[in-house]
């Protein structure tokens, strides 16, 4: 007989031996149960290092990615130092320039202020000048107006002067052109054909009006018509021509611009003028 209990069931065994099936069995399904936990332990070990190896693959191929962009901007970085290196250099050419051309511009400054300080000089010298020419002038002035008061008691001599020599009539016959140019009538319009033009000046530009009676409307012209019309009229009226030229208010016409404007017609057309150049040119003769 062997020593080993027999598993199956047999009637003919010992009721005491019924027990240790059971037990096995018990015991099998224990280690089954284990097996099959530690088993489950494993899988979802596996799993969660599954995922944690796919996460960490993932934040490598990120890390990789970043250290390829840290890369890439440290070489852009790089091109960038040596750029800012060369504008440094060339901003430090323009600053040694711009040194050089401070230096000239100053020397300029200082030749411009030698010629300024020369310049004021002459400019003293010539004020001082013209102040003694205008105290000159002012005694030229009242001898003048000596010698026409002077002028004026020999004309009223000149009368009881008829008998002097022919030396002293030669000697005074300039002064009594002077006296009788003193004691000519005043310009008036009485008998005379007045004639009014009207000037303005809007903006840059010179506006002209004329009225040739009292009984017509002023009307707008040119320069070039408005004399015309004063050559028709002074054939047409010799010696006999009044002009009245007339600066609104409000114009913004220059006292120079205005006395060249005046004088320039009134010595062409107006009778006062006319019997002056006469008198000159008669006088030159």
């Amino acid at each position: 007989m062997s020593n080993f209990p027999v598993l199956t069931p047999d009637d003919d065994t010992d009721d005491s031996g019924n027990h240790i099936w059971p037990t096995l069995v018990d015991i099998m399904m224990v280690i089954l149960m284990i097996f099959m936990l530690g088993t489950m332990v494993l899988v979802i070990s596996n799993d969660g290092l599954t995922n944690r190896i796919s996460l960490l693959s993932s934040e490598n191929d990120k890390t990789k990615s970043e250290l390829s962009a840290a890369s890439a901007r440290q070489k852009w970085l790089k091109q960038r130092l040596l750029i800012m290196r060369e504008q440094q250099k060339d901003l430090e050419d323009q600053l040694k320039n711009s040194w050089m051309t401070n230096e000239a511009i100053l020397a300029q400054l200082a030749d411009k202020q030698k010629s300024y300080d020369a310049l004021n000089e002459q400019k003293n010298k010539s004020d001082e000048e013209l102040k003694l020419s205008q105290d000159k002038l002012n005694r030229l002035i009242a001898e003048l107006t000596s010698s026409q008061n002077e002028i004026q008691a020999l004309g009223q001599s000149l009368s009881r002067a008829e008998d002097a020599t022919s030396s002293w009539q030669n000697k005074f016959g300039s002064l009594k052109v002077k006296y009788d140019k003193l004691l000519r009538p005043a310009r008036s319009p009485t008998g005379k054909r007045v004639i009014e033009i009207v000037y303005r000046r809007v903006g840059s530009q010179r506006r002209l009006a004329i009225k040739t009676s009292d009984r017509d409307q002023s009307r707008f012209v040119t320069e070039k018509n408005l004399h015309l019309k004063l050559s028709r009229l002074k054939q047409q009226y010799p010696n006999k021509l009044y002009l009245r030229i007339v600066f609104p208010d409000g114009n913004k016409v220059s006292h120079q611009e205005a006395w060249e404007f005046t004088q320039g017609l009134l010595e062409k057309y107006d009778y006062y003028y006319q019997s002056s150049s006469k008198s000159r040119s008669k006088g030159r003769r």
